[in-house]
């Protein structure tokens, strides 16, 4: 029933708006769209003022890089690749990782910790309102997702100029990343591949004045006339042209 109302609200809508390339895609096939009323607007990444940045207690005194993951504990984020991943990059350098999320694995992530043997390296955070600082902070935010729509917290590291590792997954990491212009990709749950990334972004990180800049076009300033424009393109197929002031 749900999938039947969905296709009808979608087929009688004036425009379809999406917040990434692979979402469109996805909303055309899966309701037989005609592309010319399925737009791409993008999300805004939020800015953060000086203070909500400053480092949280568990980067006092931090000698080894730091990676932050943050996410619902649940299997669309695939914690446990990145678990695996940073098991192999600890065989090569010596790391941390901060896991920021709570759900309904996280028993099961906890069993995955202690059977790898990186209790002493890993540290679950459970909920933090406050994830910005972590992100902020980090060495890298590391993002191992199997499916996105627009994963919001990628543009936000941008925007602080941290390095990012992301899975290639469908949705927005792939856009925001501008294809690996600005961030580090791997093939999803490809654990080795995550791996070989994290070690790439923790020698060889891009500059975070360019991360800076490409956030830049996640401004609220931008995407809210990627919003406008589809309202303007919708009333235009409702209304004449002499009547939409």
């Amino acid at each position: 029933i749900l999938n039947a109302m969905l296709t009808w609200s979608l087929r009688n809508a004036d425009e379809v708006a999406c917040v990434s390339s692979s979402e469109r895609d996805d909303a055309i096939t899966f309701a037989k769209l005609d592309p010319a009323n399925v737009s791409v607007t993008l999300n805004a990444a939020k800015t953060f003022e000086n203070h909500e940045l400053s480092a949280p207690e568990e980067f006092d005194g931090a000698e080894r890089p730091i990676i932050v993951c943050a996410g619902r504990l649940a299997p669309q984020k695939d914690m446990p690749t990145a678990i695996r991943a940073f098991s192999i990059l600890l065989q090569r350098r010596p790391a941390r990782l901060l896991i920021a999320g709570d759900g309904p694995l996280r028993g099961e992530i906890e069993q995955l910790i202690a059977s790898l043997g990186l209790g002493e390296h890993v540290q679950l955070l459970g909920y933090r309102p406050d994830i910005q600082r972590y992100v902020a902070n980090a060495d890298v935010l590391l993002l191992t997702s199997l499916y996105e729509g627009f994963p919001n917290v990628i543009a936000e590291a941008l925007r602080v100029g941290t390095n990012v590792v992301a899975t290639d997954a469908p949705g927005g990491a792939y856009e925001i990343l501008g294809g690996g212009a600005f961030g580090f990709l791997a093939p999803v749950g490809d654990v080795e591949a995550v791996a070989e990334a994290l070690g790439k972004a923790l020698d060889g990180p891009f500059d975070a004045g360019a991360l800076m800049a490409r956030a830049s076009d996640f401004d609220i300033s931008r995407i809210s006339r990627n919003y406008l424009a589809a309202f303007e393109r919708a009333l235009g197929r409702r209304v004449p042209s002499n009547d939409r002031a």
